[in-house]
């Protein structure tokens, strides 16, 4: 159950978002919001604020003790005008949660403003990262930052026969699209 004023904040602040029409102190107010929901809002609807308080806020969400804003700071870390910052998006892949983790790899092959870092941090966390082992999802990150990876640079082709010839299929298939 949710309770009427925070579902009227939440209502409130997606509308602000989708408009384009979220101003700074609503905003800035908003962010600290008690209902994680709310918070995440104020992140989607970021792209009109300006580059400082978005990067703020963006800081400020990747220590949120919830997994939906954390994971919706790694997606207004993009947004704005020309390639964005790297930094917040590369903590995030250190996040204590795969999921947010997976979202960060995924956006590193965007590119970024310094896509020397990006493809470093990519390569890094490819080659690091178990392909086989035991039965969880610890591939994940590998098989994503090798997708990044290729995004970003011809050379992930090198790894491809490690991934390649890996012993679980989710991560052969991740081989094979990024050999495609």
């Amino acid at each position: 159950f949710v309770e009427p004023d925070t579902f009227v904040r939440r209502l409130s602040l997606l509308a602000l978002a989708s408009a384009g029409g979220l101003d700074s102190a609503t905003a800035a107010r908003a962010a600290r919001d008690p209902d994680a929901e709310s918070r995440r809002m104020v992140l989607r609807g970021s792209g009109p604020l300006s580059p400082a308080l978005r990067a703020s806020l963006v800081r400020r969400a990747l220590t949120d003790p919830s997994t939906i804003v954390r994971t919706e700071a790694v997606a207004a870390a993009r947004l704005g005008v020309g390639p964005p910052d790297c930094g917040p998006i590369l903590s995030a892949t250190r996040d204590r949660d795969p999921y947010v983790v997976l979202t960060a790899l995924d956006s590193l092959g965007s590119g970024c403003a310094d896509n020397k870092t990006a493809t470093a941090a990519s390569r890094r966390l490819a080659t690091a990262t178990i392909t086989d082992g035991p039965p969880d999802h610890r591939w994940q990150a590998g098989a994503h930052a090798l997708l990044a990876l290729a995004r970003l640079d011809a050379a992930a082709a090198e790894l491809l026969p490690r991934f390649a010839g890996s012993g679980r299929w989710e991560v052969r298939q991740y081989a094979a699209r990024v050999a495609g």
